[in-house]
């Protein structure tokens, strides 16, 4: 292709790692994390190791709180919040091969177009689920979470469904509205992994 059709023609942003390790992002407070009990934890942990077996007691003679242990249902959350940042990541890093497969003819319109159906079904199980989570009794910050990814998922659909409008009509307005979502979706994305 000549260069000044591939600059229009809808393709995935440049891979960016992320600018954490992995390690870090399971130790900070995932989407669904229970908050205020991981905030308790980390400062009853920090205390306990900044004080060491010989430092002298806190000067101010209250009691450290105790962590509270988690319950069933917040390492459930934990665990949820986990997975759908990882399935909205590979989602979105999926639309994104698809399209540039296209772009460079390893894949013809017609079978990304399929994968990236397939793609699509898979995000509407795991939106379905999350639907269900949220009618449950929920606090306000785990809902709003679970609303939040909820959106970032809507994102990936338009651009799904801008790809296959693209590849039928090739309509440059198809192609911009892609790339306008595929931003949007990515800072959205950024946001839950904490990158």
């Amino acid at each position: 292709m000549n260069p000044t059709t591939s600059d229009r023609y809808p393709r995935g942003l440049p891979f960016q790692p992320p600018q954490v390790a992995l390690s870090q992002l399971t130790q900070r407070p995932m989407l669904l994390a229970g908050g205020g009990a991981l905030l308790l934890i980390v400062a009853a942990g920090s205390v306990f190791f900044s004080s060491g077996p010989n430092a002298p007691p806190p000067s101010n003679d209250k009691p450290v709180p105790a962590a509270t242990p988690k319950t069933a249902n917040d390492r459930m959350l934990e665990t949820l919040g986990g997975l759908s940042a990882a399935h909205l990541y590979q989602s979105y890093l999926n639309i994104g091969l698809v399209a540039d497969a296209v772009e460079k003819d390893t894949y013809t319109a017609a079978h990304a177009s399929q994968m990236l159906t397939t793609v699509s079904g898979l995000m509407d199980v795991v939106d379905k689920q999350l639907e269900r989570l949220a009618k449950m009794d929920l606090g306000a910050d785990d809902k709003r979470d679970v609303q939040r990814i909820r959106a970032i998922s809507s994102l990936m659909r338009v651009q799904i469904a801008s790809l296959q409008a693209f590849w039928l009509t090739n309509d440059q307005q198809h192609a911009v509205r892609y790339h306008q979502t595929r931003e949007k979706a990515w800072a959205g994305l950024s946001e839950v992994l904490g990158l």
